[in-house]
């Protein structure tokens, strides 16, 4: 374990709980969307990459805004899970909105808001 990856580890307050959209099929034969959880209590730190700030068209309002969870080294989410990170008691649930990028000592993931219309 290298010097710096003891160093993050000590930044990890978060946890986090991981979510993929699996395909499932109903006795009825009808396909049906499911949140499967692939991950659990994993150790993370959030930091807000922008203020979020609110969009509005004609229609409706939009939140903006980014965020980057940091993960241990090696964890793997897929582009666009949903991922629920638990903060000082409070859940907050977001959505992994590309590929992670890899480090020798930790991942990185761009999180956007889950529900982005208001």
């Amino acid at each position: 374990m290298f010097g710096y990856e003891k160093a993050l580890r000590i930044l990890f307050t978060d946890s986090c709980n991981v979510y993929i959209r699996a395909k499932d099929r109903r006795e009825d034969g009808v396909c049906v969307f499911l949140r499967e959880q692939i991950l659990a209590g994993v150790p993370c730190r959030v930091s807000y990459d922008t203020v979020p700030a609110s969009k509005q068209n004609n229609r409706t309002a939009h939140t903006t805004g980014t965020a980057v969870l940091f993960l241990p080294a090696g964890i793997d989410v897929p582009a666009g899970s949903f991922v629920e990170i638990e903060r000082d008691g409070r859940v907050i649930r977001l959505k992994a909105s590309g590929l992670p990028k890899f480090y020798p000592g930790h991942t990185e993931i761009t999180l956007k808001p889950a529900d982005t219309e208001a």
